[in-house]
C-alpha cells in the first residue's frame, strides 16, 4: 500500500468521523447532558430521549454536593412520584421508572432538594420524555453501527478514487452496496423488531420493520453502482456519488 492510498483512507476516515460524529450530536434524539452548581459542588445529570430498556428506565445522577435529595414526577393516566435513591455515601442518586409496554413513552420532571432549595432539572418548568424501546442485544447493535459505519466510510472512500487513476472505483461502490444493503435490509429490520418488543410474541409484519430512512442508502448504491459499471469517467461519478452519499446519509440519519 503506497502512501497516497494511506492518505485517502485516512481522508476518508476522518471525514466519516466528523459526519458521523456531527449527525449524532444534531439529531433529534442526541441526549441531554449538563451539570449545575449545588453549593459549590458539581452535580451532573444525564437524560436519554430514546433507549432500549428490559422494564424500566434507570435515572442516574453524580452529585458530589452533600445532603442532595429528590423525587421523580412520571406523568400519565395518574400522576407518580418516585424518590431518589441515594447510594455509594451520597454520590449517586438513582430513580427506576417502570414502563406499562414496551415501546412506552416516559414523561416525567425531575425535582433536587438541597438544604431546603428546591431545583428542577435540567430547567424549570420542563417536561422531559423519553421513549423506551425493547432492549437490543449488544451483538446486534455492533453489527448495526458496523455496517452503517463502515458503508459511509466506503462510499466517502469511493469518492476520493477521483483522485486517483479510478481504477478501484467499482471495487469499492461493490462493498459499499453490500455494506448498505446489509444494514438496511438485514440488520435494521432486526434491530427493530427487537425495539418494538416483537420476536417470538407475533408475526412479525414487514411495514413495521423495513423504513425508509433504513434502506435509502442501500437502494441508492444499487443505483450508484449501475452507473460507475457502465460509465466511462467513473473518477468524476464516483466523487458526485460520494458527495450525493454524505448529503443523503446527513438527511436519513
Amino acid at each position: 500500500m503506497n502512501i497516497k492510498t494511506i492518505i485517502l483512507w485516512v481522508g476518508a476516515f476522518l471525514i466519516a468521523l466528523t459526519v458521523g460524529y456531527y449527525n449524532a450530536v444534531t439529531a433529534p434524539d442526541f441526549p441531554i447532558n449538563g451539570e449545575l452548581g449545588i453549593a459549590g459542588k458539581e452535580f451532573n445529570y444525564h437524560f436519554d430521549k430514546t433507549i432500549g430498556v428490559k422494564d424500566s428506565l434507570l435515572l442516574l445522577f453524580r452529585s458530589d454536593a452533600d445532603s442532595v435529595s429528590g423525587t421523580v414526577r412520571v406523568y400519565g393516566k395518574e400522576t407518580t412520584i418516585i424518590p431518589l435513591t441515594i447510594q455509594e455515601h451520597g454520590k449517586r442518586l438513582q430513580a427506576a421508572l417502570k414502563t406499562s409496554k414496551l415501546p412506552d413513552t416516559l414523561r416525567y420532571t425531575v425535582v433536587l432538594n438541597h438544604r431546603g432549595n428546591v431545583i428542577q432539572i435540567p430547567q424549570s418548568g420542563m417536561v422531559l420524555q423519553t421513549i423506551c424501546y425493547g432492549k437490543t442485544p449488544s451483538q446486534i447493535m455492533q453489527v448495526y453501527y458496523l455496517t452503517l459505519l463502515f458503508g459511509l466510510l466506503l462510499s466517502i472512500r469511493t469518492g476520493l478514487e477521483f483522485f486517483t487513476d479510478g481504477a478501484k472505483v467499482k471495487k469499492l461502490a461493490l462493498f459499499t452496496t453490500i455494506s448498505f444493503n446489509l444494514f438496511g435490509f438485514f440488520v435494521s429490520p432486526v434491530k427493530r423488531a427487537f425495539e418494538l418488543n416483537i420476536i417470538d410474541k407475533q408475526i412479525l409484519q414487514p411495514e413495521l420493520l423495513f423504513s425508509f430512512s433504513a434502506m435509502a442508502m442501500g437502494l441508492f448504491w444499487i443505483a450508484a453502482a449501475i452507473t460507475l459499471f457502465n460509465v466511462k469517467n467513473t473518477r468524476f461519478f464516483a466523487l458526485i456519488f460520494g458527495l450525493l452519499s454524505i448529503a443523503l446519509y446527513s438527511v436519513v440519519h
